[in-house]
């Protein structure tokens, strides 16, 4: 919600996103870089599954046990 939002107050930015997708999260923009935004699914029982397989430049990881 906050990117959107800093995005949102941005012309500069909004002339820039190519596509924002909400499931899985993703913001594109016409640069082709993209942000992705993933969660471990680890309250589904998959052990953190569902980011396995993804590249990446750099993870962002907040609240990590």
């Amino acid at each position: 919600m906050r990117l959107n939002e800093m995005i949102d107050g941005s012309p500069l930015l909004q002339e820039q996103v190519a596509r924002r997708i909400k499931n899985p999260f993703m913001i594109e923009f016409k640069n082709g870089s993209a942000i992705m935004g993933f969660t471990t699914g680890a309250s589904s029982g998959t052990g953190g599954a569902s980011i396995r397989g993804q590249r990446a430049d750099y993870i962002h990881m907040d609240e990590v046990d």
